[in-house]
Formats: C-alpha cells, sequence, structure tokens
C-alpha cells in the first residue's frame, strides 16, 4: 500500500520552494534521490518533515555516502546498502558471460520524532 503525503507529513511545496535543485532530486514526497552534497538540501528537507514524517535518501558517491552516515548517526533511523550486478560478456567470444557490478547503492530510512 502506498504511503500518502499526510503520511508522511510532508508536501510537494517543498520542492516549489527549492527550486530547480530540488525538483531535480525529489522524485517523491519524503525521498531524497540524489544531490546530497548540495549544501543545505538535506537540512532544508529534514526542517520541512513534519513529526512522524518519514524520509528515504539513497546515495552513489562517497561523499553523499558520508552525508548519509553522519545523518544516520544524528538521527538514527536504518542504513542500507544494495549492491547489483549485471550478467555481461567476458573476453571476446561473447560465449563466457560474468557479473559486472554496478556501483552500490547506500539508502537511509528515518522516521522524524
Amino acid at each position: 500500500m502506498p504511503v500518502t503525503r499526510a503520511e508522511l507529513g510532508f508536501t510537494f511545496g517543498l520542492a516549489a520552494s527549492l527550486g530547480p535543485r530540488a525538483r531535480r532530486v525529489a522524485l517523491a514526497p519524503g525521498f531524497i534521490g540524489g544531490g546530497l552534497g548540495d549544501a543545505g538540501l538535506f537540512e532544508a528537507v529534514w526542517a520541512a518533515l513534519k513529526p512522524g514524517g518519514r524520509l528515504v535518501a539513497n546515495a552513489v558517491s562517497l561523499g553523499s555516502e558520508a552525508k548519509l552516515i553522519d545523518c544516520f548517526q544524528r538521527h538514527g533511523g536504518e542504513l542500507t546498502r544494495l549492491e547489483i550486478a549485471k550478467s555481461g560478456p567476458a573476453g571476446r567470444s561473447g560465449k563466457v558471460f560474468v557479473w559486472r557490478p554496478a556501483a552500490p547503492i547506500i539508502q537511509w530510512r528515518v522516521t522524524k520524532p
């Protein structure tokens, strides 16, 4: 069952108030899909989140991962590391396949007290 905006305690108005940068990264209410290195982005989202609201943030870069770990240490929640690999050819024959790993994704989920 999808989580409603009311359950998140978050509105789409935040994306409008933060401008194009937030519209680029705020793919859904309470979700940060990138841009954690942008100064003040997390702080603005956290300030707009009402008590009981849930936030999910993803990171791929080392800088964004460090920011998520810092947020996790300050606010609690749960960190998850997701690793995905796709099959791809090995060598020139095209007959042997191996796993080709993608960059890991770090996900932080938290409910604001």
